[in-house]
């Protein structure tokens, strides 16, 4: 039996159409970087649908990492225990500050809605900002825990871990920014381009 023949490609319409056919069958299996180029610029990179599971990729971890998820794991986390153990936190407060365990509960406030409004591309541009404003106003009570150490004369590996503990800061607010600020203008720009181009197809 001979093989069979392979399509042929009209021009106009029944082209177009076959295009996205086959945009559309490569889309449920391989990554967009796998797709060819002549299909790839018919197929913009919509995410998928809310609870839709069809298409779905190995878990990024790096992605996920810098992802708002991520942001929202730690801030939250670390609001919680302001409150839960608040004297572990009022006595990193700079000695010069009054009210030290007032303010532990107003940081706390913060990063519990910083976390929360992360998760949520309404607000998630006001808690990016805002977390990271919090994370420089708060960073003398890292250097006040440098300053209570070595004064209390502790152990050299603890001492240089707070030593350590003070970059990391800076770290933190570039995190922050990358997952939450970063991105921002591709995202409107992606989600622009998915909504003219279902406008497109649906016409």
């Amino acid at each position: 039996m001979p093989p069979p023949r392979p399509r042929r490609r009209d021009s106009g319409s029944g082209s177009r159409l076959y295009i996205l056919f086959d945009a559309f069958r490569l889309s449920q299996r391989l990554s967009p970087r796998h797709v060819p180029c002549h299909v790839r610029r018919h197929m913009p990179q919509c995410p998928h649908p809310q609870g839709s599971t069809r298409g779905a990729l190995p878990v990024n971890w790096r992605r996920w990492a810098f992802s708002p998820a991520g942001i929202a794991i730690l801030f939250i986390g670390a609001g919680i225990l302001h409150f839960v153990r608040p004297a572990r936190y009022a006595g990193i407060v700079p000695y010069m500050l009054p009210h030290p365990l007032l303010l532990v509960y107003v940081s706390g406030l913060a990063e519990l809605a910083g976390g929360i409004g992360v998760l949520f591309p309404q607000t998630r541009i006001v808690a990016g900002r805002g977390l990271i404003l919090l994370l420089i106003v708060v960073f003398p009570a890292n250097v006040q825990m440098l300053v209570s150490a070595r004064a209390a004369d502790a152990p050299h590996w603890f001492e240089a871990i707070l030593w350590l503990r003070l970059p990391v800061q800076g770290l933190l607010i570039a995190w922050v920014w990358r997952a939450t600020l970063h991105g921002e203008p591709r995202d409107k720009q992606q989600h622009a381009t998915c909504t003219t181009a279902r406008g497109k197809l649906n016409a």
